[in-house]
């Protein structure tokens, strides 16, 4: 049990972490509408299941404050205020949507890392596993939008580029994302979403391996 004292502390941090995932969100939805699906469909639609897997991170945060006793601020208006994400940029072009969303979710998971030990120190291991869990998803969808950057719109595809197997992604059939037997959220609200997630993930991994070992045409 946390004392009263350490839970009023933490309550505060958690509640920061609330705030910058809903900036994230409205972040990627603000990437994913100026992206034209005529332009690049699979950065809309890569842009859109981020969004939505992030939806779900500040819902399970969103719970956990109310499980603390604490009271779950997630409006535009009180995320304006409270997150440290820095702004969305005004851009345009694929290739700026892409290093724009890389540097959000680089922010954002830097920040879930610091929320891990904090939780840590607090003695509130529930917690940190939560955000161990953000964490992992956040690097995964991390790698996949800097992976996007050498064959954005704004640059033609190179031949010479090797395809990259989707094993190098730690994307084993092993390595999907499972439940914590300590995760406050594992009922089965929680592994209904890490389902969804997963069956995401899944088509994913097979959209990547058809697009990197489909036959290529060589121009004469």
């Amino acid at each position: 049990m946390i004392p009263l004292d350490k839970r009023a502390k933490w309550s505060v941090i958690i509640s920061q972490r609330l705030a910058e995932g809903v900036d994230l969100q409205m972040q990627l939805k603000q990437a994913c509408w100026n992206v034209k699906r005529t332009q690049s469909t699979s950065l809309h639609e890569l842009f859109e299941e981020i969004a939505k897997e992030v939806a779900c991170f500040t819902d399970m945060v969103a719970e956990r404050i109310v499980q603390l006793g604490g009271i779950a601020r997630g409006t535009v208006r009180t995320a304006a205020v409270r997150s440290r994400l820095e702004e969305y940029p005004l851009v345009v072009g694929g290739k700026n949507h892409v290093e724009a969303v890389a540097r959000a979710l680089s922010d954002f998971g830097r920040r879930a890392r610091m929320a891990v030990e904090e939780a840590s120190i607090l003695g509130d291991i529930d917690t940190a596993d939560l955000f161990a869990e953000i964490c992992r998803g956040i690097d995964r969808w991390l790698w996949f939008v800097q992976s996007r950057s050498k064959t954005s719109p704004d640059q033609p595809h190179k031949q010479e580029l090797a395809p990259m197997n989707i094993s190098q992604l730690g994307l084993a059939h092993n390595q999907f994302i499972k439940p914590l037997k300590t995760n406050p959220v594992s009922g089965f609200r929680f592994l209904t979403k890490l389902r969804q997630k997963n069956r995401i993930l899944r088509k994913e991994i097979a959209c990547q391996n058809l697009k990197n070992f489909a036959p290529r045409t060589i121009p004469l």
